[in-house]
């Protein structure tokens, strides 16, 4: 019984430490996004977050950049 709850306790703290990994991620992503578009707004790309087709897309619609070239810019940031 004990060994169960070991390993659900070090899944949780992966879990958590996984988490906090995207979010780390994410603010670093969206910095380099906001530093390369600057007239993106911030609301706007909260809606897009996660789902990078969603991402250049908006990036599109606000700049009317080339989304292949959108693409490429962005594949510098992974």
């Amino acid at each position: 019984m004990g060994h169960a709850f070991t390993v659900r306790a070090g899944h949780r703290h992966t879990t958590t430490m996984g988490k906090q990994r995207m979010i780390d991620n994410w603010e670093r992503m969206k910095g380099q996004i906001m530093s390369t578009w600057d007239d993106l707004d911030e609301d706007e790309m909260k809606k897009a977050r996660g789902n990078l087709s969603q991402m250049v897309n908006l990036i599109h619609v606000q700049t009317g950049e080339d989304r292949q070239l959108i693409m490429r810019k962005m594949s510098a940031f992974l």
